[in-house]
C-alpha cells in the first residue's frame, strides 16, 4: 500500500471508529465524573423493545441480520454477501417494519479507503445493494424522511511525501430506489457524518486547509459553519437532542497527551462561538455520548462506562473496558451498548438506567455486532 493511500485508510478508520489502546489513567485535574444521587430502582427489561443487530464473524464475507430481546433466542431475519477485510456497520432504517441499512467491504483491493456498500436490510430476508465507494468502515445515518446518508469518495492521485487528496461527498440515498442527491462535493482528506439535528446534518470535514464542523439543510441543501477552525483529531461524535448540542472527543488545543470532551451548541444562528469543554484527561478511549437529561457518558481508562453529570444509577456497569453507547430506546429508559476490552470482540448489551442493571443479549465471542438500534412502537432509532 502507498504511503499516501496507507495515511487515507488510518484517517478514515481512526474517525468511524472508536480505537482500544492500552489502559490510561486520567489526571486528579480532570473534570470530576458525577455519582448517582438516588437509589437504583427495580429493573424490570420486559419493557426494552427489540434490538436489530447485525453479526459478522472475523474474515468472513457474509453477514446476519437479527432481532434480539433481553435472554431470549434471537430472532434471524436474513444473510448477505460482501467483501472481507472491514467492519460491518448499520442503524435501523424503519422501526415499524424492522427494516435496516448497513454498510460493509466490498472488494479486497490494496486502497481500502472507499471500499464500502449500502445495503438495505428487509425483515422478509431480503438484501438490497444500493451504492459502491463508501467510505471504508462508516456508518449510515438516518434522515427523518428516510433517506440514507453516507460519506462517499474517489482516491486522488498519490502523492509524494504529502497525504492524499481525494474527491469526496456526502450523498443521500433513496433506500426504494436508489436514486443519489449529493448534499456536499468537494475535495479533501476526509468527510465523516457526525448526526443529524433539526433538520441538518451535521458533517466533519478535514482538508488541506484544516477541520472545521458545517451542517447542511436537508431540504435546501444550505450549507452554515459551526465551528471553524478546530483541531483536526475530532471523533465520536453524537447530538444531545433534547439540549441542541454535539458531544465529541478532540485531542487538547496545546498538549497533545491530552484529550477532551467538549459539546458545541447548534443553534440556527451559532457560529461555532458556544463550545464548552466537559472533560479534559489523558485517556484515549472516552468514547463520549449524549445521555438523557443534560448528561454525557465516558469512559476514563477503559475502566467502564461513568456519566457526567447525571444521577442515574450507572458506574462502570460491566468492569474495566469501554462500552459504547449505540442506540437509546424512544423513552429513553434502555441503552443498547456494546462492551469492549482490548484483544477481544465486544459483546452487546442492555443497560436499564432507572436502577443500573444489565442485561446480556444473546450472542457470544464469534462474531463481530454490530448495533443498529431499538425496533418497535416504543423505539427510536439512532440516539
Amino acid at each position: 500500500m502507498m504511503a499516501g493511500a496507507k495515511s487515507k485508510l488510518l484517517l478514515l478508520a481512526g474517525a468511524a471508529s472508536l480505537l482500544v489502546g492500552g489502559a490510561q489513567h486520567d489526571a486528579k485535574t480532570s473534570t470530576a465524573v458525577a455519582k448517582p444521587a438516588q437509589s437504583a430502582t427495580s429493573a424490570n427489561f420486559a419493557l426494552a423493545p427489540s434490538v436489530a443487530l447485525v453479526t459478522t464473524r472475523p474474515g468472513a464475507t457474509e453477514s446476519s441480520w437479527w432481532l434480539a430481546h433481553r435472554a431470549a433466542a434471537p430472532t434471524k431475519l436474513g444473510h448477505f454477501s460482501h467483501g472481507g477485510r472491514g467492519d460491518v456497520r448499520a442503524t435501523v432504517l424503519a422501526p415499524s417494519d424492522h427494516s435496516l441499512v448497513a454498510t460493509a467491504p466490498t472488494n479486497t483491493g490494496r486502497d481500502r479507503s472507499f471500499d464500502g456498500g449500502l445495503w438495505r436490510l428487509d425483515a422478509n430476508g431480503t438484501a438490497q445493494q444500493l451504492c459502491l465507494q463508501v467510505a471504508h468502515a462508516s456508518r449510515p445515518l438516518v434522515t427523518p424522511a428516510g433517506q440514507a446518508l453516507v460519506a462517499r469518495g474517489v482516491a486522488g492521485p498519490t502523492l509524494p511525501d504529502q497525504m492524499r487528496v481525494d474527491d469526496l461527498t456526502i450523498d443521500a440515498i433513496d433506500p426504494a430506489s436508489g436514486a443519489i442527491t449529493t448534499l456536499l462535493h468537494q475535495p479533501g482528506y476526509l468527510l465523516h457524518l457526525a448526526g443529524i439535528h433539526g433538520g441538518e446534518v451535521i458533517v466533519y470535514r478535514l482538508a488541506p486547509a484544516g477541520a472545521d464542523l458545517i451542517a447542511i439543510d436537508l431540504t435546501t441543501g444550505v450549507l452554515r459553519s459551526l465551528l471553524s477552525p478546530m483541531v483536526a483529531f475530532a471523533r465520536d461524535f453524537s447530538v444531545d437532542h433534547a439540549g441542541g448540542r454535539l458531544i465529541f472527543r478532540n485531542r487538547h488545543e496545546t498538549d497533545s497527551r491530552r484529550w477532551v470532551v467538549d459539546a458545541l451548541e447548534l443553534t440556527p444562528s451559532g457560529s461555532g462561538a458556544a463550545l464548552k469543554r466537559l472533560y479534559s484527561g489523558t485517556s484515549f478511549s472516552l468514547a463520549p455520548h449524549a445521555w438523557p437529561g443534560g448528561a454525557v457518558a465516558i469512559n476514563p481508562g477503559q475502566r467502564g462506562l461513568r456519566l457526567l453529570s447525571s444521577s442515574d444509577p450507572v458506574s462502570q456497569p460491566l468492569g474495566p473496558g469501554v462500552d459504547l453507547v449505540r442506540a437509546l430506546s424512544q423513552d429513553q429508559r434502555f441503552v443498547a451498548i456494546e462492551h469492549s476490552r482490548a484483544g477481544k470482540l465486544s459483546l452487546p448489551y442492555l443497560l436499564d438506567r432507572y436502577s443500573g442493571a444489565i442485561q446480556p443479549l444473546p450472542f457470544g465471542r464469534l462474531a463481530r455486532v454490530a448495533i443498529a438500534g431499538f425496533v418497535d412502537a416504543k423505539s427510536g432509532g439512532q440516539p
